[in-house]
């Protein structure tokens, strides 16, 4: 078996993967790194090798240690990866009450996709909710996690039937 990540050993919302390997008949297992969450770091691989499973350490480890910076930047620093999306016209004045109005390509639109299946949590204002009346979600042509959708605000008096809330999938702050 080939896996990126060290399996875990631990129950969250489905059993230990160590588990399944164990009672798969599997006799190798190549691991391409550890995991850094403390709940699983090097106890995978112990549970495994104790159990005759000839593992496997470090395969292709910088390739995915990149592929997956902003999971393993969260457990080294013990805090999330940020990034800032914004879009603003060069006036300052895109916004015109009423009226949808794109500031950016096609292209550009569709990078934020991409952007978006990496993120954990969207974060937006109630100035925005209110004028943009954005979803929010992720719309790729595969199937992922939608994150949860965050809006940070004053406002007391939120339009719940805005595209924001057409889920259980957010929170307001």
């Amino acid at each position: 078996m080939i896996v990126t990540l060290e399996p875990c050993s631990h129950h969250g919302k489905t059993g230990p993967c160590t588990e399944a390997i164990l009672n798969s008949g599997i006799k190798k297992v190549y691991i391409g790194t550890k995991d850094p969450n403390p709940k699983v770091c090097g106890k995978g691989i112990d549970i495994l090798r104790k159990n005759n499973i000839e593992v496997h350490c470090s395969y292709q480890e910088n390739e995915i240690i990149k592929q997956n910076e902003y999971f393993f930047f969260k457990h080294k620093y013990k805090k999330p990866y940020i990034t800032v999306k914004i879009a603003s016209s060069k006036d300052g004045k895109a916004y015109i009450p009423g009226e949808k109005k794109w500031i950016t390509s096609s292209k550009s639109r569709k990078d934020v996709q991409i952007e978006r299946s990496k993120c954990d949590a969207i974060i937006t204002g109630g100035n925005t909710l209110i004028n943009d009346n954005p979803y929010l979600n992720l719309r790729l042509n595969k199937p992922s996690n939608q994150h949860l959708r965050i809006v940070m605000t004053k406002k007391k008096d939120l339009d719940m039937s805005l595209n924001f809330f057409r889920d259980k999938n957010f929170e307001i702050y």
